[in-house]
């Protein structure tokens, strides 16, 4: 299963660059988490360190400024839907993100 990230016009939220970093940091917290990096010491601490942030208050945060439900994205992560790469769709400057599972 792969997840895509379908980006948006959008209105009432932060501006497109500002989301689309928030998107990154979303991005890359998860598939820290899915622990698809190469098998290093470091990075195996990295994807238990990102495995734990899923749910917490940060995470929740970082969702909401990326115009995601966290609901939604932890639900999908428990369900193994990050377990392959996130493919990113539509403009670069979209404001507004759906995740199609």
């Amino acid at each position: 299963m792969t997840i895509q990230i379908k980006s948006g016009p959008q209105s009432g939220r932060s501006s497109d660059p500002e989301r689309a970093l928030w998107l990154e940091v979303l991005i890359r917290g998860l598939e820290d988490a899915a622990g698809r990096a190469e098998c290093s010491a470091s990075r195996m601490l990295d994807a238990l360190v990102a495995q734990r942030w899923i749910g917490t208050p940060d995470f929740r945060e970082v969702c909401e400024n990326a115009g995601m439900d966290p609901d939604f994205i932890q639900e999908a992560y428990r369900r193994g839907a990050f377990a392959e790469p996130i493919k990113k769709r539509g403009r670069k400057t979209g404001a507004s993100a759906g995740v199609a599972i």
